[in-house]
């Protein structure tokens, strides 16, 4: 009598492609934490590339201010749609070239001119809105005037470049 001899193999051990169960758990496990690796890095840029933006655009309200003050009224108009509007603090609508203008003729001229509060707000990489504080002190008409508020820019990306499309302007009234 011949005696039969089986062998019990569990399944952890044997598969039909000749992987174990265990290894490839451990190949799940590594592929879950490169997915997710993956993820936060191109999460991590995105954020990067939003904050490298809005760190752009606070540089350029504040050079946009220094070339006021300077009286570079060419480096002023540069940073500008060819048709940026403004809505001033008395209500009146302000365009680019008469502005330009006073600053290259030195109608006013800024003694100083501070924006604090800066606020980005990225819209689709292409588009900002910027909101802030801003006080100065000017000569303007041979009077002295200081005028202090809130303002709004709104900017946009062309062909890679930040331009200041439109702004709004408030005054308070407690001086």
């Amino acid at each position: 009598m011949e005696e039969l001899t089986t062998k019990i193999v569990p399944k952890a051990e044997s598969s039909r492609t000749g992987v174990s169960f265990g290894a490839m758990k451990k190949q799940i496990i590594v592929l879950t934490i490169l997915l997710g690796l993956y993820s936060c890095q191109r999460n991590s840029t995105e954020l990067t590339d939003e904050q490298s933006d809005s760190s752009k655009i606070v540089e350029l309200e504040h050079k946009w201010v220094q070339v006021a003050l300077d009286g570079d009224a060419e480096g002023f108009s540069a940073m500008m749609a060819d048709d940026y509007v403004a809505l001033r603090h008395d209500g009146k609508i302000g365009r680019k070239k008469p502005w330009a203008d006073a600053i290259k003729a030195k109608k006013t001229q800024y003694e100083y001119v501070n924006i604090t509060d800066i606020n980005v707000y990225l819209y689709n990489k292409n588009t900002a809105i910027v909101t802030g504080r801003f006080s100065q002190k000017a000569i303007k008409e041979n009077k002295e005037v200081y005028d202090a508020g809130s303002y709004m820019n709104t900017w946009t990306k062309i062909n890679g470049k930040w331009i200041v499309l439109a702004s709004a302007f408030s005054h308070d009234d407690s001086k």
